[in-house]
This record gives structure tokens, C-alpha cells and sequence, in this order.
């Protein structure tokens, strides 16, 4: 089966400290099949049922992520986007006079 991909990956924390990336529809499946059966709600149910309708080709990759987002999001798991620049993409402000 052909991994179907999301635009953008959904971030989501497992533990105190990590954070794992879900990049496509597969990822997502695997992840809600690990979730524990006293926690699985509505939410839950419906980001599965969004996930395997994606897979069989009945909805959008896009939607289905933003089922599985919205789960991350009503259970306190989503994390934000990390951001960090490196230190040779950063551009010196013009006009001021660095020693070489």
C-alpha cells in the first residue's frame, strides 16, 4: 500500500520529553492503534474512521489530518511546530559595522 503523506506533519508528545512527528496517513493509524482502549473516545473514533477513509481513497489526506490534529489537540498531546534557526542561515542586519 502507497503511503499517503500529510502537507505538514503533526507533532505530538510521548512522554515528558519526546516529541514524535506523524508525516502521513499510515504514521497516524499506527499511533491510534498504540493509544490505551480506557482513553479511546469519540474524538478518537472519529480520527480513525478519517484515517482509514483516507487510506481506501474516500477522503482527503488533508482531512484526515486534521481529524488526527484535532485528537492531538482534545487530549493535550499536540505540540507546536519547533522552529530553529541556524546560525550561518541567520542574515547580519545591514548597516551595522561588525569587526572582521
Amino acid at each position: 500500500m502507497e503511503a499517503k503523506p500529510f502537507g505538514n506533519p503533526v507533532l505530538v508528545k510521548e512522554g515528558e520529553d519526546r516529541i514524535r512527528e506523524i508525516a502521513c496517513i499510515d504514521e497516524a493509524l499506527t499511533f491510534l492503534g498504540t493509544w490505551p482502549e480506557t482513553r479511546r473516545g469519540p474524538i478518537y473514533q472519529t480520527a480513525v474512521r478519517a484515517c482509514r477513509a483516507a487510506c481506501e481513497g474516500s477522503m482527503a489526506p488533508e482531512k484526515a489530518r486534521s481529524a488526527f490534529a484535532g485528537f492531538a489537540r482534545s487530549t493535550g498531546i499536540l505540540e507546536k511546530a519547533i522552529v530553529t534557526l541556524e546560525p550561518w542561515k541567520i542574515d547580519p542586519k545591514r548597516g551595522r559595522d561588525i569587526p572582521i
